[in-house]
């Protein structure tokens, strides 16, 4: 099992804090990574997250995410496509933008 590494810090005024060099090795943490910080279980979660992968937790997609999740609570998702097969016969049916005017 690995050992889980605590070390108490303060948070600096407006918020910024410096995580501890021994922690931020443990994580694999370099200068200009994008770390994901959430409010979870009454704490702060702090986690790595892949460049790569980045995008996919900006503020905006996040909140289209949430629209998202709303509108299947909703039940107002527009069309679903039982498979890849029948969503692409669709796009091949509708046509170009272009040719709409």
């Amino acid at each position: 099992m690995a050992t889980v590494r605590k070390q108490a810090i303060r948070l600096e005024h407006d918020g910024p804090l410096s995580i501890p060099t021994e922690i931020r090795e443990a994580a694999h943490l370099r200068e200009g990574d994008t770390v994901l910080v959430e409010a979870a279980d009454g704490g702060v979660m702090i986690r790595h997250i892949d460049p790569d992968q980045a995008g996919f937790w900006t503020a905006e997609w996040l909140e289209g995410e949430r629209e998202i999740d709303a509108e299947i609570a909703r039940g107002t998702t527009g069309t679903v496509y039982a498979s890849t097969e029948e969503f692409l016969a669709h796009l091949e049916s509708v046509p170009p933008a272009d040719s709409a005017a």
